[in-house]
């Protein structure tokens, strides 16, 4: 019985269905992990709220502020919030590093080796007792010169070191669970990519490789993703972050009555910059550099200050201070954001109506 043999056509046509049908189930297996991302990252900001709410009600309703440093308070040593967290063993005994930049010579300036400093995330971390709860073996971090040093995480929420040795690890609730899309800056002038390879931390001040707000910005592409804080809630002393003994040493806090609007006051969003996110209130240039932080849509080209990351196919979550989640996809301006501004640098069209979504000034009844 002769069988006729297809076709190079037919072949191809075949061929054709079958990469259609595969690229139909990858996109649909895509769209299905990207949901669970999303819905993932919306458990752990509203797990963030309920955090918040219980450390506020703690506090007399002061609302958590975005980072801290409490050497002039609680001193460096290991046993507090941000206090000393790497150490090497001597021994059974534990000789903790004068430095919290274990890839530096300490410099015996506590300030300048960021001891006794951190996040909202670190201050939840121990509130809520997650490391308890997720009982992590820090791996053996091998430093240059042969030793080898161990991450506590007790006191503070682990780094990147968690995830080097496991990219899938997405057990901290304090991150998303979608990967950072970028590594810190996003890109130069020309719009080539910044960084090449991320192994290279440097000792720049701040050191490069290290989140916001104190480092230069994070390098840890396809790592889990940062919520960072509205830095409206700066939370150090002016002296706690210049060092300088002239200046003021009151740690700024809100309450949450003086917060207008918490239903559309943002305190997180998605970033692949770091913790924390704008300027603080106090500083000189809090409007320019809040206003570019946030830059993403036309506008943003230059060497980019670009920090909100749209990593849910296109979409940004947001927590709002009464606990609510938004979903946003990107704007030109913090005005597209926020609505107009009157007379404002960026503002060189007709006045924007803005989402609603308040980041600046959020004690005022209008953001500007």
């Amino acid at each position: 019985m002769h069988r006729r043999a297809f076709t190079l056509t037919e072949l191809l046509t075949v061929i054709s269905i079958i990469a259609l049908l595969l690229a139909m189930a990858l996109g649909a297996l895509t769209a299905v992990r990207s949901a669970d991302h999303v819905v993932t990252s919306q458990h752990h900001m509203r797990q963030i709220a309920q955090w918040m709410d219980g450390w506020s009600a703690a506090r007399n309703d002061i609302v958590l502020p975005a980072s801290f440093d409490t050497r002039d308070e609680e001193g460096t040593d290991a046993g507090v919030v941000g206090g000393r967290r790497y150490f090497a063993y001597n021994g059974d005994e534990q000789d903790w590093l004068d430095t919290n930049i274990p890839w530096q010579p300490a410099s015996g300036d506590a300030h300048a080796n960021l001891l006794s400093q951190g996040t909202w995330a670190d201050i939840l971390w121990v509130e809520a007792g997650v490391g308890e709860q997720l009982r992590l073996e820090p791996p053996s971090m091998f430093m240059p010169d042969g030793s080898t040093y161990y991450a506590d995480t007790t006191y503070s929420q682990p780094g990147r070191w968690l995830y080097e040795e496991d990219p899938a690890d997405r057990r901290n609730p304090l991150r998303s669970t979608a990967a950072n899309s970028f590594h810190y800056p996003r890109e130069l002038t020309d719009g080539s990519t910044t960084i090449a390879q991320p192994a290279f931390f440097g000792v720049n001040t701040p050191p490069m490789g290290m989140p916001l707000p104190f480092g230069a910005g994070a390098w840890e592409k396809d790592l889990p993703g940062f919520f960072a804080a509205n830095n409206f809630f700066e939370g150090r002393s002016m002296r706690d972050r210049t060092g300088s003994a002239a200046d003021p040493n009151l740690d700024p806090r809100w309450s949450l009555a003086q917060i207008k609007a918490p239903n559309r006051s943002m305190y997180l969003v998605d970033s692949f910059a770091g913790e924390t996110i704008g300027g603080a209130p106090d500083e000189e240039d809090y409007r320019d550099t809040t206003e570019m932080a946030f830059i993403t849509g036309t506008k943003r080209g230059f060497e980019s200050p670009q920090q909100v990351d749209f990593r849910y196919d296109g979409q940004a979550l947001m927590l709002m201070l009464d606990g609510s989640i938004q979903k946003h996809t990107p704007w030109d301006s913090l005005e597209g954001l926020q609505g107009a501004v009157p007379e404002g640098p960026m503002d060189d069209s007709t006045p924007a109506q803005g989402r609603g979504v308040r980041v600046t000034n959020l004690h005022k009844r209008a953001p500007w």
